[in-house]
């Protein structure tokens, strides 16, 4: 996963800018490749938390086999849910998480069987953004 986000870096200025203001926060963020969502979402951060001291630790699981421009929107979303807990200093359990999303988001139609779930803007936005600016470069790319 570390190639694809250095890729994701390498093609989009938004994706980027995500990762650069992660760095500077007290959160770490892991991305893996599994399953989430009961199988219903090519990506997601669960709301599992770790707390060592002042670090928070996150974990953002991508589907294996999405590749692409999807997957770095898809990554570039999710990775704007992880910097949305990170700005929240008070965010400490899973709990809190739940409390932060309910907060700051709205809740789509969930799948069936799913608990509540939620999505904000600025997730949704730098998702297009990021496929936005992947796509180009690859047309950029081929001239």
């Amino acid at each position: 996963m570390l190639q694809t986000l250095r890729e994701g870096c390498a093609r989009s200025a938004t994706f980027r800018a995500i990762v650069e203001q992660l760095e500077v926060t007290s959160t770490i963020v892991y991305v893996e490749h599994g399953v989430c969502g009961f199988g219903h979402f090519k990506a997601c951060l669960p709301n599992a938390i770790t707390v060592v001291g002042n670090t928070r630790f996150l974990r953002i699981i991508v589907e294996p086999g999405t590749g692409g421009a999807e997957q770095l929107a898809l990554l570039g979303h999710e990775l704007q849910h992880a910097l949305e807990i990170a700005r929240a200093p008070n965010i400490r359990s899973a709990d809190d998480v739940s409390s932060l999303f309910q907060r700051i988001g709205r809740s789509p139609h969930c799948p069936q069987g799913m608990p509540a779930c939620y999505e904000t803007s600025e997730a949704l936005a730098i998702g297009d953004a990021v496929l936005a600016e992947v796509l180009k470069s690859q047309k950029t790319k081929r001239r």
